[in-house]
């Protein structure tokens, strides 16, 4: 199942919402955890999932690795 997300914030940019709109819901939960300074594990832990999921996405997902790059600028 597709779902959209909406990237609200007064801090986006046309590429960060190109990106965002890849992301499933919990890629997305993960990078605004990632980008408020939390660590890879308290962001798995506030996801529920395995901190490992975290590190495969962002080896074998562009969008979200290039997301996670963008949240963290």
């Amino acid at each position: 199942m597709a779902s959209t997300i909406r990237h609200i914030s007064t801090h986006s940019t046309p590429q960060a919402d190109v990106a965002s709109a890849a992301l499933t819901p919990a890629q997305a939960q993960v990078v605004r955890a990632l980008a408020a300074g939390r660590s890879v594990s308290a962001a798995a832990r506030e996801a529920e999932l395995h901190r490992s999921t975290i590190h495969n996405w962002l080896k074998q997902c562009p969008a979200f690795a290039e997301a996670v790059g963008q949240a963290r600028a």
